[in-house]
C-alpha cells in the first residue's frame, strides 16, 4: 500500500480551496480558455484543501490495487472543474471562464486498452505500449449514463454530469477496473471466469467535450491515463515522462503547457 501522502507546497500552486467532501488525490481538471477545454492538473490535500496547477497536462495516473468483488482497480484519478459563476484558474494568457451551471462531460475511448509489461523498466515512448493482453479492456463504472468499457478502436465512453455541485466546486470519482475476457459484470464485480491481471503498465487514450454547448466548444487534445500494477513509483514516474516527451503538443495549447510536470513533482513529493 501507498504511504500517506504530500501534496504540492510549491510556487506552482495556483488557488487553494476547501471542500466539503474529502476524497484525497490527483484530478483531472477541466476548464475552458478561449473557447477551448483544457485537461489540467489538481489535488485534493490531506487537510480538504485544493491545490491546482497552471498549463495543459495530458498524462495522469492511477495505482491499481486488489479489492474484494472488484479485482484489481483505482478510483484515481478523479475529474473536477469549477461550474457556476466562479471563474475556473486564470491560465496563461488570463481568458479562463467558468463552465456553464448543469455541464454534462462525455468521454470517448480513442483506443483500446494498452500494456506495457515490464514492473522494472520504464517505456521509453507510448511506442512502447502495445494491445493488452487477454482481450483486457478498462471498465469504468460510477458514470452517470452506466458502465462503459474501452473497445479494440475508438469507442463511445461514458458521461458524467455536474448537477448537485456543491458550492461552486465539483468533482467526481471513477472506478476503473482491467476487464480480462470481459469477465466482469455490469456493475463492475467479477464473476466466477475472473483473470488477474498481469502485473505491469495499463495505458487508455481518452478526449472529453462538454454540454449543453459541445458544438461550440472544441474538444481536448488526447489525454492518457496510466494505469500501474505491481510497479515502483520510480518506474511509473520515468513512464510518465516518456510518454509527455512523445506527444506532440497543438498550437492551440503550446502557451498554455506547464502543468505536466506537476504531476510528477507532486508524486514525488510524497512520503
Amino acid at each position: 500500500m501507498k504511504s500517506a501522502l504530500k501534496y504540492l507546497a510549491s510556487g506552482l500552486i495556483l488557488f487553494t480551496a476547501v471542500e466539503a467532501f474529502a476524497h484525497p488525490g490527483p484530478r483531472v481538471h477541466l476548464y475552458l480558455d478561449g473557447g477551448r477545454l483544457y485537461t489540467g492538473f489538481e489535488v485534493e490535500n490531506a487537510d480538504s484543501t485544493i491545490t491546482v496547477t497552471p498549463g495543459v497536462t495530458r498524462v495522469f495516473h492511477g495505482d491499481l490495487a486488489s479489492i474484494a468483488t472488484f479485482g484489481w482497480t483505482t478510483q484515481f484519478p478523479g475529474f473536477a472543474s469549477t461550474p457556476g459563476s466562479v471563474a475556473t484558474p486564470v491560465v496563461s494568457d488570463g481568458t479562463a471562464t467558468p463552465l456553464p451551471e448543469g455541464t454534462v462531460y462525455y468521454f470517448n475511448f480513442l483506443g483500446p486498452l494498452r500494456y506495457f509489461s515490464s514492473t522494472i523498466d520504464p517505456a521509453d515512448s507510448l511506442a512502447s505500449f502495445g494491445v493488452a493482453p487477454d482481450s483486457s479492456a478498462l471498465l469504468v463504472t460510477g458514470t452517470d449514463g452506466g458502465p462503459a468499457e474501452s473497445g479494440a478502436g475508438p469507442t463511445a465512453g461514458f458521461q458524467i454530469g455536474t448537477a448537485g455541485a456543491i458550492g461552486s466546486k465539483w468533482h467526481k470519482h471513477l472506478r476503473y477496473q482491467i476487464d480480462q475476457n470481459h469477465n466482469s459484470l455490469p456493475d463492475g464485480t467479477l464473476d466466477s471466469g475472473f483473470l488477474t491481471p498481469a502485473d505491469g503498465q495499463y495505458l487508455i487514450e481518452l478526449e472529453v467535450y462538454f454540454h449543453p454547448t459541445p458544438e461550440t466548444t472544441l474538444r481536448t487534445a488526447p489525454f492518457y491515463i496510466l494505469f500501474a500494477k505491481n510497479v515502483p513509483d520510480a518506474v511509473t514516474d520515468l513512464s510518465i515522462e516518456a510518454i509527455n516527451n512523445s506527444l506532440i503538443p497543438e498550437p492551440a495549447s503550446l502557451m498554455l503547457l506547464g502543468g505536466g510536470a506537476a504531476v510528477l513533482l507532486w508524486r514525488r513529493r510524497r512520503s
